[in-house]
């Protein structure tokens, strides 16, 4: 299932920023609310991972418009059976996306940017695909219960 909550100027808001997203995010839970109904009204709920994500993030600073910016570090929510909590990543003190050990979730150890297609590789793996069939980047098993 795919909840897709507004268009491109909803989450691009070159003004009033706040009020517009407060509005899009409470639909956006409204639907992930129905998905997770749903799984758990077909008994489907320990097999649903929900992934949360946008195609690139904004900056973190308000535009003189009272807007934000296209900015190159974005995030995603991943929930469900087999993911670990806590926060994967990291980003410096003016927003600005910091390597990490996919294996770990560290900035420590071997590390790399991460993308959208490491994210993608994450859900392979977790799901038991053959994520090197469909993807050259690593997945993030640092993001996964017992598979670090």
């Amino acid at each position: 299932a795919m909840v897709r909550v507004g268009d491109r100027a909803t989450w691009a808001a070159a003004s009033s920023h706040f009020a517009i997203q407060s509005a899009a995010v409470e639909t956006l839970f409204d639907g992930l609310d129905e998905i997770l109904n749903h799984a758990y009204n077909i008994g489907l709920q320990t097999k649903l991972v929900l992934v949360v994500s946008g195609p690139y993030g904004r900056t973190p600073w308000l535009n003189a418009a009272g807007g934000k910016d296209p900015w190159p570090v974005s995030s995603m929510m991943f929930w469900g059976n087999g993911i670990r909590s806590g926060v994967t990543g990291a980003t410096d003190d003016l927003g600005r996306g910091v390597k990490i050990d996919p294996r770990f979730g560290t900035t420590t150890g071997d590390t790399i940017s991460l993308s959208f297609q490491n994210a993608y590789a994450t859900m392979l793996f977790h799901a038991g695909g053959n994520y090197k069939k469909w993807t050259s980047a690593l997945p993030v098993s640092g993001l996964l219960r017992g598979n670090q």
